[in-house]
């Protein structure tokens, strides 16, 4: 088992609903496994596109969204099945700006691994945190 020190930097990997983003963990859990690192996935419940009644406001929604968070983990680390023993996984749901949260969560992290956006929302998301965060961004395609 690899153990891992404040100190170590870890791959932050954004998660959200789409397929690029699940391509996005399992690439982030590989690397993670390849070369022992930490790593950490952020999903960002995003002020903009939520109003104060969305997900995230109540008892029963956060338990439905932290659910839905490590169940998509859960699925990726089954699927890469025993390669993942020496990796160290933390989740974390957040909330605000997408490209703000992302940039806040890559702070002193080794890289940001993100899914390419499909949405016209986020399209270019991507260079933008490019021009933000001080560690490399990879894009994964769905």
């Amino acid at each position: 088992m690899t153990t891992t020190s404040a100190q170590d930097p870890a791959l932050v990997v954004g998660l959200s609903h789409s397929a690029a983003s699940a391509a996005a963990v399992r690439w982030a859990l590989q690397e993670g496994a390849r070369s022992s690192c930490p790593v950490r996935v952020v999903h960002v419940d995003d002020a903009a596109e939520h109003s104060d009644t969305a997900l995230g406001r109540d008892e029963g929604d956060v338990a439905q969204a932290q659910q839905l968070l490590f169940g998509r983990v859960g699925d990726a680390m089954q699927d890469l099945g025993g390669d993942l023993e020496d990796v160290t996984v933390t989740v974390a749901r957040l909330r605000g700006r997408l490209e703000d949260e992302l940039t806040k969560a890559a702070t002193g992290a080794r890289a940001l691994v993100v899914g390419q956006p499909g949405r016209c929302r986020h399209k270019g998301l991507e260079n933008r945190l490019r021009a933000h965060v001080e560690c490399p961004v990879v894009v994964v395609p769905g």
